[in-house]
C-alpha cells in the first residue's frame, strides 16, 4: 500500500511500529497509520534512523540530531562533542532520564564509533558502565563503516569486514547476543566468532544478522521466535553466527 500524501523519499527507516523518511530536499517525516508528519526543527537531513522510540538523523554537514517520539524531548537535540558523522543509528528511549535504553551510536569520518545513552551493560563500548548524555568514543582503535544498537547490546562492522559486538550477552531466555561464543557481557568490543567477512550488518532487539559479499547471511543471539533463520527448533539461541537456511 502506498504511503498517503504523495511524498517521494530518498531514504527511509522503520522503527518500533512506525516509519520515517527523508526527501531529496532533506525534509524529514514520520508516520504509523496515517499520512507522514514532518519532524520539528526544519532541519535538512541526508539520512534518518528510526529506533524503538527515538529518531536520529544526519545533516549534510555531518551533525547528528535526535528526537523522542513520546514528546519528552521533541527535539531536535544535537549529539554534541563530535562534529562530523557519516552514519547514525537510533536506540530505544528511556524518557524519564533522557537516555536511550540501549544506545544510540554514530560513525565519525575516519571510522571511529561513538555511542551515548544507557550503559548498564556496557553497550556504549567505552569500557565503563556509566551512562552518557553525549557521545562517548568506542574503545579499541577499530575503524567502522556502520554501528547498530540493539536492546542492551551494540554491534559494528569494520572496514575490514569483521563484526564486533559489546554490551549484554545474556538475559531471560536469551544468550549469545555478542556472537563471541560466550555468555559474558563486555563493555568493550569483542570480535564475533567467525572467519566470514561481511559487507552489511543489521542489529535486532537481542540478535544480529550480517551478509557476506556473495549473499550468505549469518545470525546470532536470540532465536525464540525464529529470528536466526537456521530452521532448527531445538537451538533456541546461538552464541556464534549460524547460517540462514537457503541463503548460506
Amino acid at each position: 500500500m502506498q504511503v498517503p500524501g504523495g511524498v517521494v523519499f530518498a531514504d527511509i527507516s522503520a522503527g518500533g511500529g512506525y516509519t520515517c523518511g527523508v526527501t531529496a530536499l532533506g525534509q524529514a517525516s514520520c508516520w504509523d497509520s496515517g499520512a507522514p508528519a514532518p519532524l520539528p526543527g526544519a532541519l535538512a537531513l541526508t539520512s534518518i534512523a528510526a529506533g524503538t522510540a527515538s529518531i536520529c538523523g544526519l545533516t549534510s554537514a555531518g551533525r547528528a540530531y535526535c528526537w523522542s517520539r513520546d514528546g519528552w524531548h521533541p527535539g531536535p537535540v544535537v549529539a554534541s562533542g563530535v562534529e562530523t558523522f557519516i552514519a547514525v543509528n537510533a536506540g530505544s528511549l528511556m524518557p524519564q532520564f533522557g537516555l536511550s535504553f540501549g544506545a544510540s551510536c554514530a560513525v565519525a569520518m575516519g571510522g571511529a564509533a561513538y555511542c551515548w545513552g544507557n550503559n548498564s551493560f556496557g553497550q556504549l563500548g567505552d569500557g565503563t558502565t556509566t551512562n552518557a548524555a553525549a557521545p562517548k568514543a568506542v574503545v579499541g582503535g577499530l575503524s567502522f563503516v556502520s554501528v547498530g544498537a540493539g536492546l542492551e547490546h551494540t554491534c559494528g562492522l569494520t572496514t575490514a569486514g569483521d563484526a564486533y559486538c559489546w554490551g549484554q550477552n545474556t538475559g531471560l531466555q536469551v544468550q549469545g547476543q555478542l556472537g563471541d561464543g560466550t555468555n559474558s557481557p563486555s563493555s568493550t568490543p569483542v570480535r564475533v566468532n567467525t572467519t566470514l567477512k561481511f559487507v552489511q550488518l543489521q542489529v535486532g532487539r537481542q540478535f544480529t544478522c550480517a551478509r557476506t559479499a556473495d549473499g550468505r547471511i549469518s545470525c546470532w543471539g536470540d532465536n525464540r521466535f525464529g529470528q536466526l533463520g537456521h530452521g532448527d527448533p531445538y537451538q533456541p539461541n546461538s552464541s556464534t553466527p549460524v547460517g540462514v537456511a537457503g541463503v548460506s
